[in-house]
């Protein structure tokens, strides 16, 4: 259609469609920065609320539903979930997850995992370097948290969707050392949560991947297989 051949009225409700859209997205973001600051603004010692990350996830299902989203909002979206995370480590830093109650180390890894998903709804996002790697480290990251936790599920999940996000990148072409070794350090978190629920043969064939990403990550690197068996032996003499 030739821009002559598109009426006033169309025009019109184009622009007022675009416009609430728009203002739909800023309702949402307000709301999850809200949330944020609640996290942040948590003094030292304090118990995270077990409503934080349930408001937060609410919000950011929501919002999934409007997406795609413009580069600049995607930017923001980023910028959240860093700032969440960085509260998390913050409370982590002051409080120990293994003294606390186990409803309130879980609201911690809850808080974390949201955090990975705002990275993942924002997606590529122009301006922020390797956006896919830094995404899968908050996975990987969060997926360790609920294995101490022991809750394999929450944990296989997250390193699931790492191990997507990685699967699309060729490690040959990674220059970064720390983000070359998260393939390997990923592949073996996943043979561990595989082998405590019982399914061996994943925990083999990822055990026998690790062997190759090691060899192309470092070869200095203590092989993926004894790492496993160093930290099962540990929890047999405890």
């Amino acid at each position: 259609m030739r821009i002559a051949e598109i009426s006033t009225p169309e025009i019109r409700q184009s622009h007022n469609d675009s416009q609430s859209q728009s203002q739909l997205h800023q309702h949402l973001i307000s709301q999850i920065e809200s949330s944020i600051k609640q996290t942040e603004n948590l003094s030292p010692g304090k118990l995270v609320p077990d409503t934080i990350s349930g408001d937060i996830r609410l919000t950011l299902t929501q919002l999934s539903k409007v997406a795609p989203f413009p580069n600049s909002l995607k930017l923001v979206i980023w910028k959240l979930g860093y700032r969440l995370w960085n509260a998390c480590v913050d409370l982590s830093n002051t409080t120990s997850l293994r003294s606390l109650p186990s409803s309130k180390a879980e609201e911690h890894a809850k808080l974390r995992h949201v955090a990975a998903d705002l990275l993942y709804i924002a997606g590529d996002v122009s301006g922020v370097p390797s956006p896919a790697i830094k995404s899968a480290s908050f996975y990987h990251k969060t997926g360790v948290k609920w294995h101490e936790l022991r809750k394999f599920d929450l944990a296989s999940s997250c390193f699931e969707k790492a191990t997507d996000l990685l699967s699309k990148i060729d490690l040959d072409l990674v220059s970064d050392a720390g983000e070359k070794k998260l393939f390997l350090d990923l592949n073996i978190a996943r043979s561990k949560t595989a082998w405590e629920v019982s399914d061996r043969n994943l925990a083999v064939a990822l055990l026998n991947r690790g062997q190759e990403l090691a060899i192309r990550v470092a070869g200095s690197l203590q092989s993926p297989r004894q790492s496993v068996l160093n930290v099962r032996k540990k929890r047999s003499v405890q």
